[in-house]
Order: structure tokens, then C-alpha cells, then sequence
């Protein structure tokens, strides 16, 4: 009876796995509609801008899909702009930043799009990829998931 009870409660928890998992997925797929959209390159100037905020260093390698280099590319001036007005604003002191592509490093497709920020040569990151971003709403979202589906 108790093994029975077991596999009961082993084939419920294997059941309520596959379902979190398809709607990871299923948002996964999502978030690669906003990759392709006008509105990943702001999103992507966000990402980016947050990880140099984070790391308050001089010196930031970004390292990206190799189709993002020259999207990036083309942001680097404002995010430098931002950055220098940001910690003006709110550290009162006059800090330049210079940001760099790794032309070394990239992301694999499996990372969805975004950056990892890379400080003190390559000692020091900050992944603001779309994967990690993905996996961390996930994990700190997964008692609010359960108890929604699983009432």
C-alpha cells in the first residue's frame, strides 16, 4: 500500500515537473519574439546599461552573440552617455567608462540574445542573458507558479 502511495506521489511530482517545464518553454519562445522585434534593441541597451551600473568598473568587456556586435556597436555612445550621467547624478562624481566587444568570447544560440559583463579581464561577470534572466524569474517565481497551477 505504501509503495503504491510511493509511485502515486513520485508520478504526480514527475507530472507537475513536465508542466513547469513546457511553460518555461513556452516563455522561453517569447522572449526569443522580443529578440526578433524593434524592441530588443532597447531592451537590449537596458540589459547592457544594468550590468555596467552593477559593476561600476572603468573597464567593461561585453560579450555577445556575434549578430547582436554591430546592434551593440551602435548603442555603446548613449549606454556611455547614460552611465557617466547616472553616476553623476546619484554618486556626485565624474566617471568615464570604456566599454569594449569581445571579439574572443560569444554566446551560443542556446543563450537566447542579451550579454554577459566582464570586468578585471574576464575575472568578473555579469550575465544579463536572456537564459539567465529566463532562469532566474523562474527559480524566484516557482511558490507563486505551484500555486497558481496546482490549487
Amino acid at each position: 500500500v505504501s509503495r503504491n502511495i510511493n509511485l502515486k506521489r513520485i508520478d504526480f511530482q514527475m507530472h507537475r515537473e513536465k508542466i513547469i517545464e513546457e511553460l518555461k518553454k513556452s516563455t522561453a519562445i517569447s522572449l526569443l519574439k522580443i529578440r526578433l522585434g524593434s524592441e530588443y534593441k532597447h531592451f537590449l541597451k537596458q540589459l547592457i546599461l544594468e550590468g555596467v551600473v552593477k559593476l561600476m568598473e572603468t573597464e567593461i568587456i561585453i560579450v555577445s552573440q556575434t549578430k547582436d556586435k554591430d546592434l551593440i556597436l551602435s548603442l555603446l555612445d548613449d549606454i556611455q552617455i547614460e552611465y557617466k550621467e547616472f553616476v553623476n547624478l546619484n554618486l556626485k562624481k565624474d566617471l568615464t567608462i570604456k566599454i569594449s566587444i569581445s571579439d574572443k568570447k560569444f554566446l551560443k544560440e542556446e543563450d537566447m540574445g542579451g550579454v554577459i559583463l566582464y570586468t578585471n579581464n574576464y575575472r568578473t561577470s555579469f550575465d544579463n542573458t536572456l537564459k539567465s534572466r529566463l532562469n532566474l524569474v523562474f527559480e524566484s517565481s516557482m511558490p507563486d507558479i505551484r500555486r497558481h497551477i496546482f490549487k
